[in-house]
C-alpha cells in the first residue's frame, strides 16, 4: 500500500495495554518490524495494516491516517499561547496545566488560544478519548513521577500525569476541581497532621487519604560541610540559600530556622521549584545550602542535617476512588512500588498504601 503516516499506532497500542512484542506476535510480524512501522521507517502491507486494526479494535484510518489535532476548550492553569500542557477531565470539565521549562516528558497538547477569563483552546495530540484517561496528580514529591510511569504501564486506560506543585498549591488545585489527587506533607504528629489539614479544608466532602511515603526534610550541604553550617546559623553573612516557592514545606522550615537565628531579612539565593532542583543547586555550587528531602541529598551525594520527619499523603474526594484515580492508588499499595521507593534511599515505606477515610463534617 502507499506511504502511510503512523501517527497513532503506538498510542493506540499503549492505550490497549499491549507491548510491541505481544502485538507483533498476534499479527505475525517481528517486534523490530512493528517498531519500524510505529517509527515511520516502514510502511505495512495491506494484510498487516488490517491485522493491526483488527487486534486494536479500530479502523485502519485510525492508525495510519493523516494526523488531525483535536481542539478542546479548557480551563487553563498557567501558560500562554504555545505552552505545552498536561490535560485531563475533572468533574466533567477539561483542564490543562502548563508544563514548566524543565518538564521534558511528552505533553498532551499545545495552547493555541487564551481568553481574558483564563480559558483557552488546546490542540491535543492523542484526541479527547486519550486525554480523558489522564489522572492529574499535583504535589512536590519526586516519587510522583515514578508512580505516574508505573501506574500507566500497569493499568491500561489509566494515564497519570504529575503536576508539580507545593502542598499548599496542590490542595488549592484539588479544592478548585483542577486535579484529581493532591499530595501534601506535614510534620508527623503536628496539629493532627495531614488528616486534620484535609478535614479543615474539605469538611463538606468525604475524602480519602493514602500514604505515599514518609521522609525527612533538612539542610542539604556540600559534601563534608566545608562552611560548617548548621540550621540555626543560616543567616551568616555571605551564605547563599536555595529557596523553594511560597506555600512549600521546605520554605517554611527554612524561614523557621532563620527566625530562630534572629534574621529579619532573608539572604539571597536562587528560587527553585522542587526538592531535586535544590539538591542540584547545592551540588553544582549555585547555592551553599538549601532545605529539601533526604532523598535529594542521597541522589546528589550531599551532606544532610535532618530538621523534620514528615508524612507525604495523597488526598482525593472519596467519590473519585472508584475511577482511574483509584487505580493509581492501587499502584501505591503494591510491593513493587514500595521496593522501588525504598531503593532510591531517603524514603520510609512502612506506611505506604495505608488509607483512611475522612467523613464529611456533620456526618454521623
Amino acid at each position: 500500500m502507499g506511504v502511510m503516516v503512523p501517527v497513532r499506532l503506538g498510542s493506540r497500542r499503549r492505550q490497549a495495554g499491549c507491548s510491541q512484542q505481544a502485538l507483533a506476535a498476534r499479527v505475525g510480524i517481528s517486534r523490530q518490524a512493528l517498531n519500524a512501522i510505529e517509527g515511520g521507517r516502514q510502511s505495512p502491507s495491506v494484510v498487516v495494516a488490517l491485522a493491526l486494526a483488527r487486534e486494536l479494535r479500530c479502523r485502519v484510518e485510525d492508525l495510519f491516517g493523516e494526523e488531525v489535532f483535536e481542539r478542546l476548550e479548557v480551563e487553563l492553569v498557567g501558560g500562554r499561547g504555545g505552552s505545552r500542557v498536561a490535560a485531563g477531565q475533572v468533574g466533567g470539565r477539561w483542564v490543562a496545566h502548563a508544563l514548566g521549562g524543565a518538564d521534558y516528558e511528552a505533553s498532551d497538547g499545545v495552547v493555541v488560544e487564551v481568553d481574558a477569563g483564563g480559558r483557552g483552546r488546546v490542540e491535543v495530540h492523542g484526541g479527547s478519548a486519550s486525554v480523558g484517561q489522564n489522572v492529574l496528580v499535583a504535589g512536590c514529591a519526586p516519587l510522583l513521577a515514578t508512580l505516574a510511569r508505573g501506574a500507566g504501564e500497569r493499568f491500561a486506560g489509566v494515564q497519570p500525569r504529575w503536576i508539580r506543585a507545593s502542598s499548599g498549591r496542590a490542595l488549592e488545585l484539588l479544592e478548585r476541581g483542577l486535579v484529581h489527587i493532591a499530595g501534601l506533607h506535614t510534620v508527623e504528629g503536628a496539629g493532627g497532621g495531614n488528616a486534620e489539614v484535609v478535614r479543615r479544608r474539605f469538611g463538606g466532602q468525604e475524602m480519602l487519604l493514602v500514604n505515599l511515603i514518609t521522609w525527612r526534610q533538612g539542610l542539604l550541604l556540600a559534601r563534608g560541610n566545608p562552611m560548617g553550617l548548621r540550621p540555626d546559623d543560616l543567616g551568616r553573612p555571605g551564605v547563599r540559600l536555595a529557596w523553594r516557592e511560597e506555600g512549600s514545606g521546605a520554605r517554611r522550615l527554612l524561614m523557621e530556622a532563620l527566625g530562630r537565628s534572629g534574621v529579619e531579612q532573608a539572604p539571597g539565593g536562587p528560587l527553585l521549584e522542587g526538592h531535586m532542583e535544590v539538591g542540584m543547586a547545592v551540588a553544582s555550587g549555585a547555592a551553599d545550602a538549601g532545605v529539601a528531602i533526604e532523598a535529594a541529598a542521597v541522589a546528589f551525594g550531599l551532606d544532610f542535617i535532618p530538621m523534620s520527619s514528615e508524612r507525604f499523603d495523597l488526598a482525593l474526594p472519596l467519590a473519585l476512588a472508584e475511577g482511574g484515580a483509584g487505580r493509581v492508588l492501587d499502584k501505591v499499595d503494591s510491593a513493587a512500588f514500595r521496593a522501588e521507593a525504598a531503593a532510591f534511599g531517603g524514603y520510609g515505606v512502612g506506611s505506604t498504601g495505608q488509607a483512611i477515610e475522612i467523613a464529611a463534617s456533620g456526618a454521623g
